[in-house]
């Protein structure tokens, strides 16, 4: 008799774009079944960010070659649609119609995931658990004795955890989850999309047609910040640092600053720029994501300074082979920089310390070329083969 195919169902609060293309590859490698049920279709439709200052929509099909469903549509509009839309009363029976060997949630902050995935062992289904956890940035003791109160009840319901990195899979280590039991499904970006194959040529020519585009020059040694320029990305200390690594020199520094995005904070950045008389820094405004891949091919580092559980500007920066500058408040930077390998890091807030590495990267344009085949060695490993291969492994173990 054959054996049942196996088959994973992913919920996911709706569709994004670090994580979308993931579901393409998925179904393209054919080891298993594929079904996503989104929450909600901001994302597949423009919306307005608030933070952004800008109508997003998304321009790389992110909802092209799997299959998924949304269980709400629209903005919420009234008490019940809101209630609707936070509890999703319709995402248990939904999971159980599809049949999964597992469902994988992405993340158990929502009281819908904590619902269900106390619920579906009672109806034999797996349930894996990948999130961005850690025990690196600071919290305050009540956002910790909830978060403790709450895995003390989920971790024992959970067949695997999928972890995305090596503070990731510390944090559920610590907490006494079986390493047999923890999966390698690294956050990733497209490798492809990215640009991690790209020849030279083409290259230098994106290179030449954003320099024109933006107007700085595209010989000198470009550093290129991506994010909403709101306070918690702390896009001030980019261009503070950068401010200091252009003082006390006879000639400007020989580099260019790229700063992409837009939001609350961009009237103070700009305001800052001209105070201290700069010209080699530039804005683009907000910008869709194939203009986003544009602006890190045409970089020769990327930098961030926010404090975050992972950070994915780098996923999308190693394989366009970018060298990285991070806080070392990215927690993901314990996988994706090796030290003078291919980038450095800073202490949080230090613009000091960043103004020193601008100096020196700025200074030493010879040091690009092994910065970035190690940025694309390390994407070779931060990959969605890599992630197809964890989720196969995990559901193989949920099977057994």
């Amino acid at each position: 008799m054959a054996l049942k195919r196996q088959k994973l169902v992913i919920v996911i609060t709706h569709p994004i774009q670090y994580h979308a293309p993931l579901y393409r590859r998925i179904a393209e490698a054919d080891l298993f079944d594929l079904h996503v049920i989104f929450h909600n279709d901001r994302g597949a439709r423009a919306y307005y960010d608030q933070s952004a200052r800008a109508t997003v929509s998304y321009d790389n099909g992110i909802l092209e070659g799997y299959h998924y469903q949304f269980l709400t549509r629209g903005d919420p509009v009234g008490l019940g649609q809101k209630l609707q839309q936070r509890f999703l009363p319709s995402l248990i029976r939904e999971i159980i119609r599809h049949q999964p060997t597992a469902v994988y949630f992405h993340g158990y902050n929502h009281p819908a995931h904590i619902q269900a995935m106390l619920r579906l062992g009672k109806h034999g289904i797996k349930v894996l658990l990948r999130g961005e956890n850690e025990d690196v940035l600071p919290r305050s003791w009540w956002r910790n004795w909830s978060r403790e109160t709450l895995l003390h009840q989920l971790l024992p319901k959970l067949s695997g955890i999928l972890y995305i990195g090596e503070k990731n899979r510390e944090f559920f280590s610590r907490r006494g989850f079986s390493k047999d039991k923890m999966f390698f499904v690294p956050y990733s970006a497209d490798n492809e999309y990215f640009g991690i194959n790209l020849m030279d040529t083409e290259r230098l020519a994106i290179r030449r047609q954003i320099a024109a585009d933006y107007s700085f020059d595209p010989n000198q040694v470009i550093f290129v910040h991506t994010c909403k320029h709101r306070a918690e990305k702390q896009p001030l200390d980019v261009v503070d640092g950068f401010i200091k690594a252009n003082q006390h020199r006879t000639t400007p520094l020989p580099a260019t600053l790229l700063l992409v995005g837009d939001g609350p904070l961009r009237s103070e950045m700009e305001a800052r720029i001209v105070k201290a008389e700069l010209r080699n820094a530039v804005f683009t405004g907000y910008v869709n994501q194939s203009k986003l891949k544009q602006c890190l091919l045409a970089a020769d580092y990327c930098i961030n300074a926010a404090p975050e559980p992972w950070g994915c500007v780098f996923n999308e920066a190693l394989p366009a082979g970018l060298g990285i500058i991070s806080s070392d408040r990215v927690v993901g930077w314990h996988d994706m920089v090796k030290i003078g390998g291919n980038g450095f890091i800073y202490r949080f807030g230090c613009t000091d310390s960043l103004a020193h590495i601008l100096r020196q990267c700025a200074e030493h344009p010879e040091w690009i070329p092994g910065f970035r085949e190690e940025s694309k060695k390390l994407a070779r490993i931060y990959s969605y083969d890599t992630c197809v291969s964890g989720l196969k492994q995990a559901l193989d173990a949920c099977s057994a």
